[in-house]
Parts: structure tokens; sequence; C-alpha cells
């Protein structure tokens, strides 16, 4: 079982973020393992995983361990990867030790940004963010979750995004195949009222993995609806407006974003009338028992990962992040 640690680097060519895309009051990282991004993006980020729920120190010693564990799966499929973005295996190892210890810095130094959650179901308030991340867990898994779970997954990310959702990669990890289910998904999200697109990254390294999925939930109010569909879209060409969207290490000549220092998040609000969607002064939030929702983090290859993600799902009780 794997908590990955990706650099804020990485996301940004991943989701094709620019400026413009990061200028809004509230972006959501689900699920974010031991990324950076939410300690290095300037503005409120909050980070939602299932392995949030486990010890403080039982949590880096996962991350610094998976910091390898994913090179077997590499080496396993490797004509199926694309080195041209890292440059070089060093360089990738490099972005994600920073990033790991850059993760674990700013969960002691701000632990209320960090929800222990899982999907399908989070407890977070409708339309909270306005921009919604979630990186290698829907589609990557789609060997192990079927389409159900992602129709479900994907329902409830929109749910708590008031403009946007982005998801990365659309293809099964490591073989890069395609899902299968992801037409009819589209269709039946479609059919609820959300709008879909597949848009192309700047991000290379697994094959085939060039494209995210876009999401615009659903809304009735026809100014609103208008607006969300005339917003800049990223495509290949993100980096003429950010310069380091979508830049690969070797372009920046293996160079590390700095973290930058950031007021800590406050509650969060929904559309209409303040609402906190989870209290950081109690820090509490609905979990599974820690062990369980750690297997749900980044299911494994066994059967046992998958129902302890669904128990996560059909049974949730409440207890406080701990902060040992």
């Amino acid at each position: 079982m794997i908590i990955s640690s990706r650099s804020a680097t990485e996301y940004r060519a991943m989701f094709g973020l620019t400026p413009a895309n990061l200028a809004v009051p509230e972006v959501l990282d689900c699920c974010a393992g031991g990324s950076s991004f939410t300690s290095e993006t300037v503005g409120r980020v909050v980070a939602a995983d299932p392995a949030y729920a486990l010890d403080r120190h039982d949590l880096a010693r996962r991350v610094r361990a998976s910091l390898h564990e994913g090179d077997h799966m590499i080496a396993e499929h490797a004509a199926r990867f694309d080195w041209s973005w890292y440059g070089s295996p060093a360089s990738r190892e490099r972005l994600r030790t920073a990033a790991a210890g850059r993760f674990l810095a700013d969960l002691r130094a701000r632990p209320a940004r960090y929800i222990a959650a899982a999907l399908p179901h989070l407890p977070l308030a409708t339309a909270s963010f306005d921009l919604v991340l979630c990186s290698h867990l829907l589609f990557t898994r789609a060997n192990l979750l079927d389409a159900d779970w992602h129709y479900q997954a994907l329902a409830e990310l929109a749910r708590v995004a008031r403009r946007e959702v982005r998801i990365y990669p659309t293809v099964v990890q490591g073989t890069g195949y395609p899902v299968t289910f992801l037409p009819d998904l589209r269709a039946r999200l479609h059919a609820a009222g959300y709008s879909t697109r597949l848009q192309e990254v700047p991000y290379r390294f697994q094959r085939d993995a060039r494209q995210m999925l876009v999401i615009l939930p659903a809304t009735h109010e026809p100014s609103r609806q208008r607006a969300m569909r005339n917003m800049p879209v990223t495509g290949d060409r993100a980096s003429d407006s950010f310069p380091d969207s979508g830049r690969s290490p070797a372009s920046l000549r293996g160079d590390l974003l700095a973290a930058r220092t950031r007021a800590p998040a406050a509650g969060m609000t929904s559309r209409g009338r303040r609402r906190r969607a989870f209290s950081p002064r109690s820090r509490e939030f609905h979990l599974g028992r820690p062990d369980q929702a750690y297997a749900a983090a980044d299911p494994g290859q066994g059967s046992g990962d998958v129902r302890a993600l669904r128990f996560l799902s059909a049974r949730t009780a409440r207890r406080p992040l701990r902060g040992r």
C-alpha cells in the first residue's frame, strides 16, 4: 500500500493549472496522500485522505516508506513509462522526497488543512470548494473499483465543487489501458445534469495518460451555467500564461519550488451562507477505523483493500484527527 508524495510542480502539469485556476477562494485535493500541493500553494487549499486518520508517527513512517514502493510497478511496466517530463529517475526521486518533507512539515504546523475522509462519501458541505482535484485514485484503480463506485465518487466530487472538478489520469495504472466504462460514466453524468470533457494536459509519465477528466457541476441557474462554460480552460499551452505550469524538472534544471507561507485554513463556507463543513477547532470528522482508512488511501492489489474502502464508505464513526 502506497501513500504517494507528489509535488506542486507535478500537480500543475497533471491538472494544467494556471494562476487563474488557483486564484479562487477554496481548493480541495482529494485524495491527497503525501502530496505537498496543499503546503506549496498560496491560498486556502484543503487536503482530504483516509490515511490522515493514522497516528502522525505511523503516517510519517508510511509516507517515507512509500517513496520507493512504487518503483517495482514502474519496473514491471517499464515500456509503458516516458521519462521525458522528469528528465531522469533521479529527478523524480528528488521531487518526491522534497514533497514528502513539505507535506509532513505542513501537517505538523497546520493540521486543520488535512481532513481524514474517503470517497465516495465526504464530510463536506455542498458547493464548498471552487476547484476540486483528484489524482491517481479514480480510473487508476479501475481494475479494482467498479463503474458504480466510480460514478458515486465522481458525483460526490461534483457535489462539493462550486465550479470545476479535475481528475487525472484517465487510464489504468501500470498498463495504461483505457477505462472501458469511462464513456458510460460520462453519459450517466450528463444525464444527471453535469457537463464533462476530456482535456489534454502537459504532464507526461505513464504512456497514454495524456488527458484529465473535467466535470462542471450541475446547476439550475442559467447565468452561473454560462459563466462556468466560459471559464478559461487550460490546454497544452498552459506554460504560455504560467511560466512554471507543465514545465518538466528537466526544463527547470531540476529546481524545486519552495514552500510558501500562508495563513492557516479556517472553517469553510457553503454557497449563499456561512456553514462549517468541518470544525478546525475540534478537528472532528466522519471516519472508519484508522487501519481500514489507510487501506482505502491507496488500494493495493488485494481484494481486502477494496473491502476496506467499501467498509469506510458504508460505516462511518465520528472521531478526532489525532495530533501526536
